[in-house]
């Protein structure tokens, strides 16, 4: 009688899991308990449910907290994707489909990344396969209809901002300087800060300098916060805040807010008038600057920075002059440098390319591509230096970055750093425009 065998059962291998979570919304993550915690428990106790299949949880969750299902940019979910990527992933367990992701795209080209990486997806609540073809097709509904209740949320969430706006509310995330809100989300003021917004207002239009006004903050008040001092930006950004002179906006359309305003209407308008007409010099000066020779290429020595153009007026005509980039920022100057003319700086520069217009290389250069100059006298090429100081503005210029790298200017006086090729980048100009 043959002998009966039996046959050992083999254990199923080993598959690691992970869990993702993910909550739109950062409402209500503070509690004990969050929809965050009931997403892990469940996908845990799903887990252990296949036990006898080889699933093994490796302990790791990675949790979005206020992130949208419309994107692929969140952090946890990225960081499990560099795991998938270093092949430390099986399975990735989540509590629903739409937790993954809300977009019908994305999805598929994220279900297509891991399955090229040998990863699963497993949905604690849902019956998904994507081995078939029909699986895969019913997955695509359940994503169809994700990312249509992804859309109708966004429809009812921006509905609602436009609702409270309309109703005077300021629903914004960001609370302005000087507002703080209670325990109904509503503005309302804060005294230790307002008093701030108001001197802003006070002082801007008299003085009309945003990094005057910041200074006198920073040393009436002290620092904005802790550790940051006003600066001339901050200054700006609340000169342009409806949200000061009681109004609130969406879309454009302005609404009568209901919180308190810090200025009057007429207060408001002042400081934008006075801005607007700052905002014209400025853009005059950046003009200006299409004519300063040596824009881009000076640099001072102390803060390491560029000296950028600006032009002041004086009896009908206007002088350029360069200022330090970093300190021009600083509400309190510390820039031994700071403030140069143009005039001051363009004498020991032209000096300096007649001395190079005037030396034998250039000479021999010059005459091996314009040869009537050859027998040239070293006088006739001085005079070069002279033609250059005589050219127009932009003419200059060309000439002067061509032959110059660096500026640099510092207490202890100029620094020139020439362009190796530039002498005869400018012969080759003379000869073409003989």
């Amino acid at each position: 009688m043959p002998q009966q065998r039996t046959e050992t059962p083999v254990s199923a291998a080993t598959r690691r899991c992970v869990i993702y979570c993910r909550k739109s919304s950062s409402e209500g993550l503070d509690r004990n308990y969050t929809s965050i915690d009931a997403q892990r428990d469940t996908c845990l106790r799903f887990i252990e449910s296949h036990a006898g299949d080889g699933w093994q949880y490796t302990g790791q969750v990675f949790e979005d907290g206020g992130f949208s299902g419309g994107t692929t940019d969140r952090p946890a979910f990225q960081r499990m994707m560099r795991d998938v990527r270093n092949g430390e992933i099986d399975i990735i367990v989540i509590y629903k489909l739409d937790r993954i992701n809300r977009n019908k795209r994305d999805f598929w080209n994220i279900e297509h990344e891991l399955r090229q990486h040998g990863v699963e997806i497993a949905c604690a609540t849902q019956s998904i396969e994507l081995k078939t073809s029909t699986g895969r097709a019913t997955t695509g509904i359940m994503m169809d209809f994700a990312e249509l209740e992804r859309e109708m949320d966004s429809e009812r969430i921006l509905g609602q901002l436009r609702a409270a706006r309309a109703a005077g509310r300021w629903s914004a995330a960001a609370t302005p300087y000087g507002y703080k809100k209670n325990e109904d989300s509503e503005l309302v003021v804060d005294e230790t800060k307002a008093e701030s917004i108001r001197f802003i207002f006070e002082r801007y239009p008299i003085i009309k300098s945003a990094k005057q006004v910041a200074k006198e903050l920073n040393d009436r008040f002290g620092p904005k916060e802790p550790g940051t001092p006003w600066l001339t930006r901050h200054v700006y950004k609340i000169l342009q805040n409806i949200a000061y002179k009681g109004l609130v906006a969406y879309e454009g359309v302005e609404y009568k807010g209901i919180h308190t305003p810090l200025v009057t209407s007429e207060q408001w308008a002042l400081a934008r008038k006075v801005a607007a007409e700052n905002t014209a010099d400025r853009e005059a000066s950046q003009r200006m600057q299409s004519i300063a020779e040596f824009r881009g290429i000076l640099k001072c020595g102390h803060c390491n920075c560029l000296m950028t153009p600006g032009y002041t007026m004086k009896a009908g005509r206007r002088f350029i002059y360069y200022r330090c980039v970093k300190d021009h920022a600083r509400a309190v100057p510390t820039c031994p440098v700071r403030v140069i003319s143009s005039k001051e700086l363009e004498r020991p520069v032209w000096n300096e390319l007649g001395k190079i217009l005037t030396t034998p290389t250039f000479h021999k250069m010059l005459a091996e591509l314009k040869p009537e100059l050859k027998d040239a006298t070293e006088d006739t090429l001085g005079n070069l230096a002279d033609f250059i100081e005589q050219l127009y503005p932009v003419e200059r210029s060309r000439i002067v970055h061509a032959l110059i790298r660096e500026l640099r200017l510092s207490e202890d006086g100029l620094d020139i750093f020439f362009n190796t090729n530039g002498a005869k980048q400018i012969a080759e100009e003379m000869r073409n425009h003989a």
